[in-house]
């Protein structure tokens, strides 16, 4: 039974190695800070001879979910190309910044 009384809860703040960002599809997207177990793994995907575009989408898979799911490299194939831009472009920009999340 309800007193009438409303409590409202705050949205769940975001992991300091975590930035959410929007798609131009308008998708929601999180991703990341990288970790050495996301490099080797990316290395291992990608094989050889050594390819800097698969390993660009490695990364970005590895570290990003979409809509709350993981997002699965051969995904990253079938998106929009306004899409995968906006991807790489937040897989450039690095890994959140410490000072940030310290403040």
């Amino acid at each position: 039974m309800s007193d009438g009384l409303r409590v409202e809860v705050p949205d769940a703040p975001q992991p300091a190695d975590e930035r959410e960002f929007e798609l131009p599809s308008g998708r929601k997207g999180v991703m990341r800070r990288a970790k050495g177990k996301d490099v080797r793994l990316a290395m291992m995907a990608v094989g050889q001879p050594f390819d800097s575009g698969k390993y660009l989408f490695a990364m970005i898979a590895r570290r990003t979910k979409i809509d709350g799911k993981q997002l699965a490299l051969e995904q990253i194939d079938e998106m929009d190309e306004e899409d995968v831009e906006r991807l790489m472009e937040e897989v450039q920009k690095g890994r959140p910044s410490r000072e940030t999340a310290d403040s």
